[in-house]
């Protein structure tokens, strides 16, 4: 998926600016390890941020938030 329609479906989705950077990294198959170095957070607040992009988009787990945002 190209970055534009990416961001256009995060701004569907009513994703916060950090929620967005966690989210291209999590569909990076980054883990919440990986991310929370990248970003300078710990690994808990990357998990909160993504149990927040799972409610918000309605998936339970990486598979769906994949497709969800494919579709």
């Amino acid at each position: 998926m190209r970055k534009q329609d990416l961001e256009a479906r995060f701004q569907e989705y009513r994703l916060t600016a950090r929620e967005r950077e966690v989210a291209h990294l999590w569909l990076s198959e980054k883990g919440a390890l990986h991310i929370s170095g990248e970003l300078g957070i710990s690994e808990g607040t990357v998990r909160n941020i993504v149990k927040n992009i799972y409610t918000k988009l309605r998936v339970n787990e990486r598979k769906q938030f994949v497709k969800k945002l494919a579709d």
